[in-house]
């Protein structure tokens, strides 16, 4: 929607929050899934170290996994604790 002619803008529409079941069903997923990441990873480096072929980029796209799966469990928490 415009703003009419020189006046303000409309007010930001604010994001609707899932409900709190939601959010708790999405967070044990996501912990779910960041341990197997987490163990996966870790099996990973072991045959890489077994064959001796470290391959970085194989490895720093497995941690920003980690660390996207990460970064919605603190915005989960955020949202429960407020």
């Amino acid at each position: 929607e415009a703003a009419p002619e020189g006046g303000p803008p409309p007010p930001p529409r604010a994001q609707r929050v899932p409900p709190p079941g939601s959010l708790r069903r999405e967070r044990r997923a996501l912990v779910r899934t960041r341990e197997e990441r987490i163990r996966d990873l870790g099996g990973l480096m072991l045959e890489m170290f077994r064959r001796d072929q470290f391959k970085q980029d194989l490895l720093i796209e497995q941690c920003q996994e980690v660390i996207a799966v990460e970064s919605r469990l603190r915005e989960i928490d955020e949202l429960l604790s407020a």
